[in-house]
């Protein structure tokens, strides 16, 4: 659906009509649009018009792009999350490689102090 907008200087929206007249849109100021969903009476101020589409004042997108800005975000976080998720996999994999090979250092010791206590114990009979 088609509305007429009218803009100030900086192509903010200060007024709009659904209904309308061709002769209306040779007023300056005043252009023809497509309307979008989530434009509305209560929202019109937080809109400007930018290359013939109705805008977010706030990040110069449609809605829609808006939309696919956050899925593309949402993407990225979710594989930052699954690096990090990796990392610390790899990070307990590691540490507990290194405590197999201190378990391992320690019983290794432990056989030596036993031998030793031993041979020692039977010298001293």
């Amino acid at each position: 659906m088609k509305i007429a907008v009218q803009t100030n200087e900086n192509n903010a929206l200060l007024g709009y009509s659904t209904v309308y007249a061709e002769e209306q849109l040779q007023i300056s100021g005043w252009q023809e649009v497509e309307a979008d969903p989530n434009f509305n009476s209560e929202n019109f101020r937080e809109w400007k018009v930018a290359n013939g589409h109705l805008v977010k004042i706030a990040s110069g997108m449609t809605p829609l792009q808006e939309l696919q800005q956050a899925n593309v975000n949402l993407q990225l976080q979710l594989s930052n999350s699954l690096n990090t998720i990796k990392q610390l996999q790899q990070a307990s994999i590691n540490q507990t490689l290194t405590q197999d090979a201190l378990n391992q250092q320690i019983a290794t010791i432990n056989q030596k102090l036993d031998t030793t206590q031993s041979t020692t114990t039977k010298e001293e009979k």
